[in-house]
């Protein structure tokens, strides 16, 4: 419905600094009739704020690329930030062009743009629309998950052989050599396992002194276990620190994600 293609179309996502917030454009996708648009904070900011930039780069973008957007905000824990002037509930903000006015309409109600579709049914040319912005078909899709497929089962087969060859073939070869060959290579053998018996009980008896990466494997796991006995006896205090450090952890990757993106434009200037 309104996506006027030969063939479906598969197109890189844009990407864009504002300061305080980064801009991800996404046209639309096969069977979409509208183009996504994020702005993702990295900070804290008013909602005022948020809702002034959410409907001013809709308005850009759709100048931009004039495909009905649905625009949304997003905080620096990557949670939805409901910006309807109306009601606050509402997270998105819809951009449109009204053909017998010729100008752009606007609406909090995610119902309006379908009804404007049904009403309308426009058309869009996307190969010219977003000329400037990489592609890919859906042959060169299906192309390219058939060669990935390809790729892993060729690689499926290479373990699978290396392991039989490792598990099966040199153990066999070994008894047979062994079988067949010098009486010295069982007395060899035999002096090998003595040897590995020999090493282990001093390290259970503790009389041969750990390496470095034995002693920090061993710090690890008395760690491990000293953190278990602690989460066992307060499980709501875990579960609290858990959810602390997955927010840590997505709004350092958020504000990562942002300074990639400014230090590429920077490249690009």
């Amino acid at each position: 419905m309104g996506i006027d293609s030969s063939e479906e179309l598969y197109f890189d996502d844009l990407t864009e600094d504002q300061g305080p917030y980064f801009i991800r454009y996404h046209p639309p996708s096969p069977g979409c009739w509208f183009a996504n648009l994020t702005l993702n904070f990295t900070h804290e900011v008013e909602l005022c704020e948020v809702i002034k930039a959410t409907k001013s780069e809709s308005t850009r973008w759709f100048k931009r690329y004039p495909v009905p957007i649905m625009a949304s905000a997003w905080d620096e824990y990557g949670n939805s930030i409901p910006i309807n002037e109306e009601d606050g509930r509402d997270h998105f903000w819809l951009t449109w062009m009204e053909p017998a006015s010729n100008s752009l309409s606007h609406s909090w109600h995610t119902d309006d743009l379908p009804n404007f579709f049904n009403t309308h049914s426009p058309q869009f040319d996307l190969r010219n629309i977003y000329a400037d912005i990489p592609y890919r078909t859906d042959s060169e899709v299906q192309e390219a998950v058939t060669k990935d497929a390809k790729i892993k089962s060729y690689g499926n087969r290479i373990w699978t052989v290396a392991t039989v060859f490792w598990f099966v073939i040199i153990p066999a070869g070994y008894a047979v050599f062994e079988f067949f060959g010098p009486e010295y290579i069982g007395v060899l053998a035999l002096i090998y396992a003595l040897g590995k018996l020999m090493h282990e009980l001093l390290k259970l008896t503790g009389k041969l002194p750990m390496s470095p990466n034995e002693k920090k494997k061993s710090e690890k796991e008395r760690k491990m276990q000293h953190y278990y006995f602690h989460c066992e006896q307060n499980p709501d205090g875990f579960l609290k620190l858990k959810s602390e450090n997955l927010s840590r952890e997505i709004r350092q990757n958020r504000k990562d994600e942002h300074a990639r993106i400014r230090d590429a434009e920077s490249v690009v200037k």
